[in-house]
């Protein structure tokens, strides 16, 4: 079990309490950091007390016994410590602890205890300052947080709506979070309803799919009127896709693992705190986009793109389309140009040469052309108690590594021996009803048209139980024409007043700015990226967090040997690519790519735009997250 250590001065509340299937009275304390219970022998405590952290609780409950003549209250709670590692990697533990409260001969006498528990450990949850058992008395336990899933049945494999109901509505469910599922039903849906939501009745919007849904929301949010204050509404995501960037961006600066990323992603997000983003806005010949992740040119965004027809094979289709675009390397010729911010490029060029000093010997140092064609074109549960062998108390209880496809709330995982009892704080059950939806939705039973803050939303009332037939995965809206050179919008929603931001982007038809630097000739790939990661195992940025304020351009000159090139490509999982003497590094607050040779693909965060010039800069803290 977990250390803790905590003076007499600390406790909150302390009573002598059994913990269910057992007898045996236990010592009980609430600490603002953890709860402990320590086994009573004659009154007085013998062993070391056994500790649930707050860090790793997810939520609490009362409930009642289903036998006759049971006049016992319970309350149980839900914690997710971190457990031995398993096969795939770090993983957390589920643990379950019911303590049985059985000092008066009424039900309701035991259960105004339970209670006073329960709501000493939700307020310590939800960020209230408790620090005596008064406390508990006078303040007020917040309402839980309001949340609006937005699912992508197709994003992925599909699977999506599949891992919401049987993967993180348990979860759901055992936090008392209150929330409410729509599944998208066709390319450009998110974004509409991102652009027309009431923002003010939502605690946040979590997405569950891959990039392309949080793509499809962040634009949907900027091209509102209320920008500013649409965008102070965190996003939370669970992996449903095939590269999950965001996510893996977000557990990296938490320090979870990037393992068993939906149970990760959903303790993260009932767990979350708001944490500032950078965006960057991208400008094409056509369009503005709002950009979260990167802006790539060359055989990252082939890759990207033309792996689409392994869709079905999750992350493993970016893995055999690399193999076949280094097969038949191309280059690029185009022009590179940026406005580099000098204090934070000095400061990181002299760190990673250091690295590269001692890099240099491991790779190839004479690149091999051969092969290389030129112009952009190719040649071609908890249902049963467990015991845990290894040093866990028996009354600790751990569910099965699998939830069963009907498990839909385990936080009745004692529903054979127990009622759970409603509280105050919320409704009977932890999905958002229909009536509260409606406050934020309101629906029009005329036409099926959901409207939102003047929005019009298609929207299916059976969505959550049917799978949905013309949506598309991973699909996205295109944003707002350019119809003219205006500087960019204000700097949108950070932890500070946002201010009218003067645009450093010049009009995509003229030259750049004489501070700016170039660079011309062919190249193997540039990506302008603005995250740690780009998928679950390509850390493009180690040590990026949410905020930097600046842009990492990377790009790869020609002449380079499929040989060297493989290296980089290996490297990359642990960002270890950056020490390669073959990587250009430039951190910018600025860029433009212009290519200049016949071609087809450019993406900005995954998703392909019109090919041709293209430009963006930084948005320092401009949207939210929750992590």
């Amino acid at each position: 079990m977990a250390e803790f250590e905590a003076s007499e001065a600390e406790k909150i509340l302390e009573d002598n309490f059994t913990i269910y299937p057992k007898k045996q009275p236990h010592n009980v304390r609430l600490y603002r950091g953890a709860i402990t219970f320590d086994r009573l022998r004659n009154g007085e405590t013998s062993y070391t007390p056994s500790v649930l952290k707050m860090e790793d609780i997810i939520g609490c409950q009362c409930m009642s016994g289903r036998q006759v003549g049971d006049h016992s209250a319970y309350f149980c709670i839900y914690a997710y410590p971190w457990g031995k590692k398993v096969f795939g990697g770090d993983r957390r533990q589920r643990r379950v602890v019911v303590f049985r409260v059985s000092q008066f001969d009424t039900f309701e006498a035991n259960l105004v205890i339970a209670e006073r528990w329960r709501k000493g450990i939700l307020m310590l949850l939800r960020g209230v300052d408790v620090s005596c058992e008064e406390d508990i008395d006078i303040k007020e336990l917040p309402q839980a947080k309001k949340i609006l899933f937005l699912i992508n049945p197709y994003s992925g494999q599909g699977k999506a709506d599949k891992i919401f109901k049987e993967r993180v509505v348990p979860l759901l469910g055992e936090s008392d979070l209150n929330y409410h599922p729509i599944c998208t039903e066709y390319q450009g849906h998110a974004h509409e309803i991102a652009k027309g939501l009431e923002v003010n009745e939502w605690d946040a919007l979590a997405i569950v799919s891959g990039d392309g849904l949080v793509y499809e929301v962040i634009n949907g949010l900027m091209s509102r009127e209320d920008r500013e204050t649409a965008m102070k509404i965190p996003i939370g995501i669970i992996p449903g896709g095939s590269g999950n960037a965001l996510i893996s961006a977000m557990l990296y600066a938490k320090g979870e693992p990037l393992t068993n990323l939906v149970q990760h992603a959903t303790f993260s997000l009932i767990k979350g705190q708001t944490h500032g983003m950078d965006l960057v806005r991208v400008q094409s010949t056509k369009q503005i986009i709002h950009s979260f992740l990167s802006t790539c040119w060359g055989i990252i965004s082939d890759v990207d793109i033309e792996s689409e027809k392994y869709r079905k094979l999750g992350d493993t289709r970016f893995t055999i389309q690399t193999f076949a675009r280094i097969a038949k390397l191309r280059v690029y010729h185009g022009r590179l140009s940026f406005l580099r911010d000098e204090d934070y490029h000095a400061a990181k060029i002299h760190v990673n040469q250091q690295a590269q000093s001692q890099h240099i010997n491991r790779t190839q140092s004479v690149a091999d052309r051969s092969g290389m064609t030129h112009a952009c074109t190719s040649t071609e549960d908890l249902d049963e108690m467990v015991f845990d062998e290894n040093g866990v108390e028996p009354h600790m209880v751990r569910s099965q590594s699998e939830i069963a496809p009907s498990a839909m709330d385990r936080s009745m995982s004692y529903s054979e021996h127990f009622l759970k009892v409603t509280s105050q704080d919320k409704s009977p059950t932890s999905e958002v009803s229909d009536s509260e939806a409606d406050e934020s939705l309101a629906t029009n039973d005329s036409t099926g048209e959901v409207t939102a803050n003047g929005g019009v939303i298609q929207t299916d009332s059976n969505s959550e139980e049917e799978p949905l037939t013309n949506g598309k995965p991973d699909e996205h809206v295109t944003t707002e024409p350019v119809a003219n050179h205006e500087p960019a919008a204000k700097q949108e929603a950070g932890d500070t007043n946002t201010e009218e931001k003067q645009s450093l982007l010049p009009p995509l038809d003229e030259p750049v700015p004489s501070d700016w630097k170039t660079v011309e000739g062919d190249f193997v790939n540039i990506t302008a990226v603005y995250l740690s990661h780009l998928s679950t195992d390509v850390c493009a940025w180690p040590n990026r967090n949410f905020k930097e304020g600046v842009i990492c351009i990377q790009y790869l000159k020609a002449p380079l040997s499929r040989k060297n090139l493989l290296s980089i490509f290996l490297d990359l999982e642990k960002g270890e690519h950056l020490k390669s003497p073959y990587v250009s590094v430039e951190y910018v607050k600025a860029f433009r790519i212009e290519p200049m040779c016949e071609g087809e693909i450019i993406t900005v965060d995954g998703e392909k735009v019109d090919y041709g010039p293209i430009q963006g800069e930084i948005l320092p803290n401009a949207a939210r997250v929750m992590y």
